[in-house]
């Protein structure tokens, strides 16, 4: 398969995910970066998705996110990875600053696509990354492939709202998801980065090991 036949086919993979990912809730954009965004993918690629949640809904957010790709068998897990998503970064609408700044952050993510974003958070994602011109990265404009219409609104109002009368929903799924992650054996990786706090979640380990 050429590259080009194979940008192709991940790209169509990695929009229609977007375009499920966009009814759940708390979802505020769904951005491709990653080997992706950077033109460096291979046959054994996966396709790094960068998820921004609702301030306050992040771990809630998360959940819905990692269950619908796991029951559809679209994120990456041990011993597979080529062409699936990986799920390797979430951060609040409040906290688009990405972190920690070096080259390497720089080069990933200077060339995010918005594959989905609601108001200005992409924007504000653009405005909080100017620090990647120190690197040598201009951080790329874009516009968003998918534009979130009514019906799509109304159902992740709804099920929002739903969310929001489970008595401490948020601080439950934050719990349970910082317990597994505390449990998991690839947590003691040499090389393993795992960062949990109110607003975001950073995973990055080993491409042989998937939390």
């Amino acid at each position: 398969m050429t590259q080009q036949m194979l940008w192709k086919k991940r790209w169509h993979r990695a929009v229609r995910v977007a375009l499920i990912l966009q009814f759940l809730p708390f979802v505020r954009m769904v951005g491709l970066n990653g080997s992706m965004a950077t033109g460096t993918f291979t046959e054994e690629s996966d396709i790094d998705f960068f998820i921004v949640a609702e301030v306050h809904h992040l771990y809630t957010c998360r959940a819905f996110v990692t269950v619908l790709l796991t029951l559809f068998r679209l994120r990456t897990r041990k011993g597979a990875q080529a062409g699936l998503i990986c799920l390797n970064r979430y951060s609040t609408s409040d906290f688009l600053d990405i972190t920690e700044h070096n080259s390497y952050h720089a080069r990933v993510f200077h060339n995010l696509i918005p594959l989905f974003a609601t108001g200005d958070v992409y924007e504000q994602f653009q405005r909080a990354n100017k620090w990647m011109t120190e690197y040598g990265f201009l951080v790329q404009e874009h516009v968003p492939v998918i534009q979130q219409n009514l019906v799509v609104r109304v159902i992740q109002y709804i099920t929002e709202g739903l969310c929001k009368i489970i008595p401490h929903l948020e601080l439950a799924l934050y719990n349970a998801q910082l317990e597994r992650l505390r449990q998991s054996p690839y947590a003691q990786e040499k090389h393993a980065i795992i960062v949990t706090t109110e607003q975001e979640v950073r995973l990055h380990v080993p491409k042989k090991s998937y939390v």
